[in-house]
């Protein structure tokens, strides 16, 4: 078997990379918030993880309250001030709140300057879901090699942007984040945090595992060539990227070996690559004549004064400390100085005229824990201090002592905090109303409290459905090498 070429192991080794960072730093969150909290070391002794994690800090003082300095995913990234947002997520989180936060504008300009400059690197760089789906080519070759035959249809790449724009007008019309809902890269990326919780497998773990598999069986690259409406908001913007493939005619034999390994089953040799090429290099590689080259390309005489003012204004406007985040799932410290510990876990949301973020923090040695809540007016920033009802929910029943719903007021800090007792670990979804009458909001937040153990008969389901899929995909290819055409 021939080895990889070596730039396809600086691609697989860079995204390897990316996953092992994004678990190391939800493992030192998680031990951050634990310190955070009297009784916390308890917690970190009984987590294996943990434990070696508070060896490597040393000497690391109890009670370390410090604010977090790294955190969030692949949906949002935050390294002290500097805040870093898939263009996804910020298209999701403009349209979902209407709004138009400075924060989030100033969060997208380093992945945008990005895919300006290089095109869609994210997607060959960075994403894990590419990685698996290259991972899926490689184990659907060596089943072709063994006898296995597999479909790989011919599916057109208009399916993601119709996607992207079909979410956008849902999260328009609707206010619902169905663009972060159905996201492999953001559900990867938070899979990997919810490990430390010992959380393997969720229902969203499921749907990628459904789409790697029909890349197995009917597609290959199915998602990321034809569905993913991230990468088509990438590919739209490397349209007009300055680093591509460039072609020396004088030295292609027009073999067509680049256009059979391209995964987006683009033309290299005919240098029709447009905004879907995602510089992977993979042409690059299997091209035995070196008539193709990464070339930068520059810009007019005319436009070089436009770009250098783009990049400075990115430099410039990207590290600045952005104060709030309207969309959910980024990860957001901005109110830190409200909360007595570090919280676990955070989600903001955009409702009426105020802006609602929710957070809540297990208390250590005892199956308890605080929800709270601070909400703000979105215009002027005034908190607001008066009742909020909590109810608590768990497979549609309602959990809240004697179907009451817990009804608390702003303390000192302006928070809106009430302790609940739950009597195992799972899935909950708190509903949190403020307001009355025409000014009542109710809006509904996910969390987890400790290990959730997979649902087996959702997976069971689609393990069923997918050997079905693969048992009728067996029949038709044995029917047709046999001869035989099935009846209509």
């Amino acid at each position: 078997m021939k080895s990889l070429p070596k730039l396809s192991w600086w691609r697989h080794a860079m995204r390897a990379a990316v996953l092992l960072f994004l678990f190391a730093i939800a493992g030192s969150n998680l031990h951050r918030h634990y310190k955070s909290q009297y009784g916390g070391q308890v917690e970190i002794d009984a987590h294996r993880g943990l434990r070696v994690i508070d060896r490597l800090n040393g000497s690391s003082p109890h009670l370390d309250r410090r604010p977090v300095t790294v955190s969030g995913g692949l949906w949002s990234f935050k390294v002290r001030g500097l805040r870093i947002s898939d263009p996804l997520a910020v298209l999701s989180g403009l349209l979902t709140s209407r709004a138009l936060p400075a924060a989030l504008l100033l969060s997208v300009l380093i992945p945008v300057g990005g895919a300006l400059l290089l095109g869609r690197v994210f997607c060959s760089w960075i994403c894990p879901m590419g990685l698996f789906g290259e991972a899926v080519c490689g184990a659907k070759r060596w089943l072709e090699r063994n006898g296995v035959q597999l479909l790989n249809l011919d599916i057109s790449r208009l399916p993601k942007y119709v996607i992207l724009v079909a979410g956008a007008l849902i999260c328009l019309l609707f206010s619902v984040p169905f663009l972060f809902w159905f996201y492999p890269p953001r559900i990867i990326s938070d899979a990997v945090r919810d490990t430390w919780s010992g959380t393997l497998m969720t229902g969203e773990l499921v749907f990628v595992g459904i789409l790697l598999l029909c890349e197995l069986v009917l597609c290959e690259r199915l998602w990321c060539k034809c569905l993913c409406p991230g990468g088509g908001l990438l590919a739209w913007l490397g349209s007009a990227r300055r680093l591509r493939v460039r072609q020396d005619q004088d030295l292609c034999t027009s073999c067509g070996a680049c256009d059979v390994a391209c995964p987006y089953d683009l033309a290299p040799s005919h240098s029709s690559l447009g905004g879907e090429c995602d510089n992977c290099g993979r042409c690059i590689e299997v091209c035995n004549d070196d008539a193709l080259q990464f070339h930068v390309r520059m810009p007019r005489p005319r436009n070089q004064s436009l770009v250098m003012l783009c990049i400075c204004a990115v430099l410039m406007a990207a590290p600045s400390v952005a104060t709030a985040h309207h969309i959910r799932g980024i990860p957001h410290y901005s109110y830190q100085e409200n909360y007595p510990q570090v919280p676990l876990f955070e989600e903001f949301r955009d409702a009426g005229p105020w802006t609602l973020q929710f957070t809540f923090w297990p208390i250590p040695t005892q199956k308890a824990l605080d929800l709270a809540l601070y909400v703000k007016h979105t215009t002027t920033g005034n908190p607001y201090d008066d009742a909020v009802t909590f109810r608590v929910y768990q497979h549609g029943e309602d959990l809240s002592e004697g179907n009451h719903p817990f009804q608390a007021y702003a303390n000192p800090r302006h928070i809106h905090k009430v302790g609940w007792v739950y009597e195992e670990d799972g899935i909950y979804y708190a509903q949190i109303s403020l307001g009355e009458g025409d000014q009542a909001i109710s809006e509904t937040f996910r969390f987890q409290v400790g290990k959730v153990k997979p649902n087996y008969l959702v997976l069971g389901g689609a393990g069923a459905a997918v050997f079905a899929l693969i048992t009728i995909v067996a029949i038709i290819k044995k029917r047709q090498t046999s001869g035989q055409v099935p009846g209509v």
